[in-house]
């Protein structure tokens, strides 16, 4: 085990793989150290049976804590829960639990509950059991005291809310005399402390419950369920606020969990230029040029509207229909410009009218009461996250309940990932909000109603440090893979993703976040807002659009810095026939702390990069270099180039402006 630990994770850092070898030396230790083992049986429990176990199971877990000698070992079986109101009791510390593997030895909710198992002390090594809600309980672990212990081959699954549980700070109720983490019940001491936690091989599936106003939606594993509300939502841009009409709500009856802070809500929305009843009207016309594989569109607004990657946009002219996938929008000036998954062949059309598909995805910032609810849009590209265009009363997708949630807390964090699956959950996969050093390596997420992984905080002005995400794996997740919020230095590397974004951004202007990633991205391309304060996308693979800032990070080895691209805004211009054009370019950076010194040591070569024509045009000069600000705030490079035309006609040409430093 250790051989294979520190063979995997070379790549991480020698503080990280001292931790995992920490993690498997304790595991070890004590898997050595039992003499004997304890099963529910010895005091009473038969699986299999339908009767209640829980008072057995309660007593063998309290004799397996007592006595460190011992292993509480779980034989094959189904375990039904009946009584009681929170759940099992892992309370001892440096406990090891074992069983016949997850879809063997089970534990399962039969009464609504809590949570099928809190943990209530540090230490605990769990392996080879499955925490069933049953659809049942509010989650399948809660984690209060988890700090030091470790999950191996464990299922959590069907949970009403999150499967996985980390609470955040807790609050006193004077009128109950107990302490509570936001809504859950009595806790036994007045501090959360899950720092660090050991996931290996998790199978979290089919927690949470999706919200909607038609049945016809069902996303996930055979397990999940889908609760109809009906109404619908209309979202207001001046107020920033979802409100229910007609017999939707924010707050359905118990059990069922009602909508919280951070969750997520989908609505579907049409854009068009024609009159259409379903749709909000966008004036403009679209033109599509045979083989040049986009369509320009004369209105530059819609580049606010939060059209992502992977969207539908359909052409229609005197009866002709076109469909298309849209990889991603390009603002410039009086237009945008719409890049096109799949290279087609199809004719020319020119002054159709378009018609846009997509979905508007928000998240809960505030309860106003069980009919409204604030909330930001995470996909619009203005400053200020707001979708500038109201939605009509529209049918939704209201996603409560994450596969894991993690919520803001000084003693949530180091919670190191390795492996597992994450599917099926009504929100995202995984959502943290801990104070630093998550760490995912490898694993699959996919089908899941929310992100595959959502990182730091959006409804709360919480801040995630220090993330690594490594050969990440991420398919078919409805509202998109990763998502960022307010984070500092997340490190990502080799990320297999679907169609949608493979990372989005949400900043508003308070925070900065910072990205690196020595490897490269399979799948999609990246949406970043205008709000992003720095993102350094250094080796990745792929281009980047409207990259108003990105961060100057010092990742010096040795005395020098290797050499790192940094892109500006794209911009695209005509030609003239044999003639040229001196055309002003400005590429933005981001210094901060990470290396305050590098502006005043440092070599700068701009450039630029000519795409989108096979006609001979070349850049001949660049003149008029202007540095920007100095200070730990946005700077610039700006320079003109000039961009000649050999050909008799006019030829149009994406210039990306670059520049390359050097930091000594």
């Amino acid at each position: 085990m250790l051989n294979y630990c520190v063979a995997t994770f070379k790549t991480q850092s020698t503080p990280m793989r001292i931790i995992i070898i920490f993690f498997q030396l304790l595991t070890s230790l004590l898997l050595t150290a039992q003499n004997f083992q304890l099963s529910p049986q010895q005091f009473g429990a038969i699986p299999n049976d339908g009767k209640d176990d829980a008072l057995a199971l309660q007593q063998w877990i309290d004799a397996v804590v007592a006595n460190k000698q011992t292993t509480g070992y779980l034989p094959e079986g189904i375990y039904d829960l009946l009584s009681g109101d929170r759940g099992l009791y892992f309370d001892g510390a440096n406990a090891n639990f074992v069983g016949d593997g997850p879809e063997r030895s089970i534990i399962r909710a039969g009464i609504n509950i809590e949570a099928v198992a809190r943990i209530n002390a540090g230490g605990q090594n769990i392996s080879g059991i499955k925490f069933d809600a049953n659809r049942k309980a509010n989650h399948g672990l809660l984690m209060l005291k988890g700090a030091y212990g470790s999950f191996h081959r464990c299922a959590v699954s069907n949970a009403l809310q999150d499967g996985i549980l980390l609470p955040g700070a807790f609050t006193y109720t004077p009128n109950s005399q107990e302490w509570s983490a936001r809504d859950l019940k009595g806790l036994p001491d007045k501090k959360v402390f899950n720092d660090p936690l050991l996931w290996e091989e998790m199978s979290v599936g089919g927690n949470g419950v999706f919200y909607c106003s038609q049945q016809k939606l069902v996303i996930g594993g055979p397990d999940h369920t889908v609760n109809v509300l009906g109404g619908q939502l209309e979202y207001s841009a001046s107020t920033q606020t979802l409100i229910a009409r007609g017999n939707a709500t924010f707050q359905p009856t118990a059990p069922l969990p009602k909508a919280r802070l951070d969750d997520l809500v989908r609505i579907p929305v049409l854009y068009s230029s024609l009159p259409l009843s379903s749709a909000i009207t966008v004036p403009g016309k679209a033109f599509f040029t045979q083989n040049d594989h986009r369509i320009r569109i004369s209105n530059p607004a819609l580049y606010n509207l939060g059209i992502r990657s992977g969207d539908q946009i359909t052409l229609t002219k005197n009866g002709i229909i076109k469909n298309f996938t849209i990889a991603k929008l390009i603002f410039e000036g009086t237009h945008c410009w719409v890049s096109l998954f799949n290279p087609t062949n199809e004719p020319t059309m020119d002054n159709a009218d378009f018609t846009i598909s997509t979905q508007q995805i928000f998240c809960i910032t505030e309860i106003i009461d069980d009919k409204t609810v604030r909330v930001v849009a995470l996909h619009t590209n203005n400053l200020i996250a707001k979708l500038p265009i109201s939605i009509p009363p529209s049918d939704y997708v209201i996603m409560t309940g994450d596969g894991v949630r993690e919520e803001p807390g000084l003693d949530n964090h180091i919670n190191i990932w390795i492996g597992g699956v994450f599917r099926g959950n009504a929100g995202s996969g995984r959502s943290l909000r801990g104070t630093a050093g998550h760490n995912i390596i490898g694993g699959l997420t996919d089908y899941n109603g929310g992100y595959a992984l959502s990182i730091g905080g959006i409804a709360r002005n919480t801040v995630c440090h220090n993330t690594s995400v490594n050969k990440f794996y991420s398919e078919s997740n409805q509202c998109g893979n990763i998502l960022l919020g307010r984070c500092k230095a997340a490190f990502i590397n080799s990320v297999h993703v679907g169609t949608l974004e493979a990372i989005e951004h949400f900043a508003d202007g308070t925070f900065s976040t910072y990205v690196y990633s020595g490897s490269e991205i399979n799948g999609s391309g990246v949406q970043l807002s205008k709000a992003t304060n720095g993102v350094n996308f250094g080796n990745w693979n792929f281009n980047i659009s409207n990259d108003e800032g990105v961060p100057l990070i010092d990742n010096r080895g040795g005395n020098k810095a290797p050499v790192m691209p940094i892109r500006g805004r794209t911009v695209e211009v005509g030609v003239p026939a044999n003639g040229f054009i001196d055309l002003p370019l400005e590429v933005g950076f981001y210094n901060y702390w990470v290396a305050p010194e590098v502006l005043n040591q440092h070599k700068y070569i701009p450039n630029v990069t000519l795409v989108g024509t096979q006609a001979p045009v070349s850049m001949t000069g660049m003149f008029n270099e202007t540095y920007g600000s100095t200070g730990p705030a946005t700077s610039s490079i700006k320079f003109i180039a000039r961009i000649r035309n050999t050909e008799n006609y006019e030829v149009r040409v994406k210039a990306i402006p670059t520049l390359q430093f050097v930091i000594y």
